[in-house]
């Protein structure tokens, strides 16, 4: 793994995966599906708080 100079695009989250993984698109899908249903805003105000930057 190595770590890029900047922020590309910024993110909530960061999975690590090798490199060609199978699991990248479902993984994907999965994230996407839950921040359009809200379960990704339920899941992170119930473990990490309401985030202040919203």
């Amino acid at each position: 793994m190595r770590v890029l100079p900047g922020i590309l695009e910024h993110e909530n989250y960061g999975i690590a995966l090798p490199t060609g993984s199978p699991y990248r698109e479902p993984i994907n899908q999965a994230i996407l599906a839950m921040n359009e249903d809200g379960t990704y805003r339920q899941l992170y105000d119930r473990w990490f708080g309401d985030d202040p930057g919203r």
